[in-house]
């Protein structure tokens, strides 16, 4: 029996037309905005038409539009911020490299504002507790110095009246009350200089402590080996 060429060709299309679909849902598929980071699984805050959370990597949807603000948070590593631009039906593969945080750079930042290289590293309460420190310490000596400006001020009539005294006996009474402003004076100019080497003691401990104490990730693997001279040789690695 012949089969006409029209029922033929006909059939062939509906056969072929499983593997078209198929195709194009392939390529549907593969379609959007493709996200790595390095490392791998960091977690992603996407902030516009709508708000996704994801983990890298990540394919995101197709039909994303317009102008995402995006977070990228790793442990360990510094925080990625900035704007991702998405354009509905269009593929494109994004790649970021996240930067390691580091005890240099946790002491810089304790260098400038204490407590800021603790909350950078991971330690909140210690950092906010420095902070608090040297605010304290910074009004005790805004205090003790205007305390001791004060004591200047009067050891400083004190020995002007002194010094016009005009008798004997006002000579001795004038110089009693100006040897006492002295002593009062002096007392408050080392209580000043005690406040201020507090504070200078709690800045450089914030800043020992953020270089110090910073979290290490690595991990110390001794390794033993054969030496030249047919002895075995211990070897390890610190990571700083």
């Amino acid at each position: 029996m012949r089969i006409p060429r029209n029922i033929l060709i006909l059939s062939c299309a509906f056969s072929l037309m499983p593997a078209v679909l198929s195709a194009q849902q392939a390529d549907q598929n593969v379609q959007g905005f493709y996200l790595t980071t390095n490392p791998s699984g960091a977690t992603v805050y996407l902030d516009g038409e709508y708000d996704l959370v994801t983990s890298t990597p990540a394919r995101l949807p197709s039909n994303l539009s317009g102008r995402y603000k995006t977070k990228i948070v790793s442990p360990g590593y510094e925080n990625w911020k900035g704007d991702l631009d998405f354009a509905p039906g269009t593929s494109r593969n994004v790649a970021i490299n996240l930067s390691r945080k580091t005890a240099f750079k946790a002491g810089l930042r304790s260098l400038f504002i204490p407590g800021w290289g603790q909350r950078y590293s991971g330690n909140s309460f210690r950092g906010g507790m420095y902070f608090a420190g040297t605010l304290v310490s910074a009004a005790g000596l805004y205090f003790s110095d205007k305390k001791y400006q004060d004591k200047r001020a009067d050891y400083d009539v004190a020995a002007q009246l002194y010094a016009e005294a005009t008798s004997i006996s006002e000579s001795v009474r004038l110089k009693a009350v100006k040897d006492a402003a002295q002593r009062v004076a002096y007392k408050a100019e080392n209580d000043r200089r005690t406040v201020f080497y507090i504070g200078v003691g709690v800045w450089t401990l914030n800043v020992l402590d953020a270089i110090l104490f910073f979290p290490r990730n690595d991990v110390v693997i001794p390794t033993v080996s054969a030496s030249a001279e047919g002895g075995i040789m211990l070897s390890y690695v610190i990571g700083f």
